[in-house]
């Protein structure tokens, strides 16, 4: 098992000596508030120059006249409809990532629009809601490395691409069709606005919640070599872990590309927690200590999802490495949202805290509840490597409790 890291080695985070960062929330920074005003305004004045003329005063007053309607609420389903278009403008934007990834040969993880998250999680395809109306995520990951800057810039530059052609088909049909205040004109100006809105917003280089978007990354694409290293060898190990290798397996040069570069982002954070996975695959705890310690580090960048992830991680640790139940328990005591942990990560935690307390009758029957759900996973690699991972744990915990029994 090799020396397990004590508390105070350095992590005062994971030792609970110091508060955690909290969370960024979602409040707008100054920054990303003069972006919107000024994505507002740009769509605005976009929507009517690029009308023809005399056609883009008869479409500005058209337009005046629609959102007067909606203010007014004179029609009760303008407002939806308008909410609706906006919905549209993001999942244009979010296919345009999703068709160009397909193309240059990436494998669909996770899409968001707006409260509709679809997310593959053991295999199996999981849909979400959630309250948020107007964002949207694309996650895909690469199954080959060739041309891969060159992939990668097509797959980013595709979503504001989709937004921006979008927006023109529709100033054009508007401009065309001459449809006046009608369902049709709105239908068609709502969508050219909002699209625009997104493309400026995603053009426009930002982070949130050290999150890059399109812009930022197409701008680390072509001016930050050190930074696209590690977003490529980030993904690089990702896909090592798509295709069944167990952590200890993962290339150690990709490895080490992804983490030597610390900074406050989310990439990052993402490297460190696969730096801390595939250590801890080698029981070398030293190691994998610094990187939990330094995903804490970070945790006011993670989504809550993963927020509770690295909370529950760091009981596990706790209570597996440090065989400190105590501090496991006041770490469990942490997590917000229980719902956003899977089944088999509590039960991972439950089997790990009995253990902490020498409970090993109670560890090997919650043991065999986990085995139970990687029974009901599809076959494949991942089930193949989540048995082998499994199995070795049991032996893990069988040879402490004969230790326990000879001491």
């Amino acid at each position: 098992m090799g020396r397990g890291v004590e508390p105070g080695d350095g992590t005062p985070l994971l030792d609970l000596e110091t508060p955690l960062p909290s969370s960024a929330g979602e409040e707008l920074t100054r920054e990303q508030g003069i972006l919107f005003v000024v994505a507002v305004v740009t769509a605005a004045v976009l929507t009517l120059a690029l009308v023809r003329y005399p056609l883009s005063l008869q479409v500005g007053g058209w337009i005046e006249q629609a959102f007067e309607r909606t203010l007014s609420l004179s029609e009760p389903f303008t407002p939806l409809f308008v909410l609706l278009m906006a919905f549209v403008a993001v999942a244009v934007h979010e296919a345009g990532h999703f068709l160009a990834g397909l193309v240059v040969g990436f494998r669909l993880h996770s899409m968001r629009v707006g409260p509709v998250s679809l997310v593959r999680e053991s295999g199996k395809w999981r849909v979400t809601a959630r309250r948020n109306m107007m964002d949207g995520l694309t996650a895909m990951e690469i199954v080959r490395l060739p041309r891969l800057h060159q992939r990668m810039f097509t797959y980013v530059a595709a979503g504001p691409a989709s937004s921006i052609g979008v927006a023109l088909v529709a100033l054009v049909v508007l401009a065309a069709a001459k449809p006046g205040p009608s369902w049709l004109g709105l239908t068609l100006a709502s969508l050219a606005f909002f699209s625009l809105v997104i493309a400026v917003t995603n053009l426009w280089p930002h982070t949130t919640r050290g999150m890059l978007n399109d812009g930022a990354r197409l701008r680390l694409l072509m001016r930050a070599p050190k930074r696209t290293r590690r977003w490529f060898a980030i993904n690089a190990l990702l896909m090592q872990a798509g295709e069944g290798l167990r952590p200890r397996q993962w290339n150690r040069r990709w490895l080490r590309c992804a983490s030597e570069l610390q900074d406050n982002s989310a990439d990052a954070l993402s490297a460190n927690w696969l730096a801390f996975v595939a250590w801890s695959d080698e029981n070398n705890q030293a190691r994998a200590a610094t990187h939990l310690e330094r995903c804490l580090e970070l945790i006011g960048l993670a989504a809550p999802d993963v927020r509770e992830l690295l909370i529950l991680e760091a009981a596990i640790f706790t209570a597996w490495f440090r065989c400190d139940a105590r501090r496991a328990g006041e770490w469990l005591q942490r997590l917000r949202h229980p719902r956003y942990v899977p089944p088999l990560m509590r039960i991972r935690a439950e089997v790990a805290l009995d253990c902490a307390n020498r409970d090993y009758d109670g560890a090997m029957a919650k043991w065999q509840r986990g085995q139970t759900l990687i029974d009901q996973l599809p076959q494949g690699r991942l089930q193949s490597s989540s048995h082998s991972l499994w199995s070795e744990w049991l032996a893990e915990i069988r040879a402490r409790q004969q230790a326990l029994s000879a001491g």
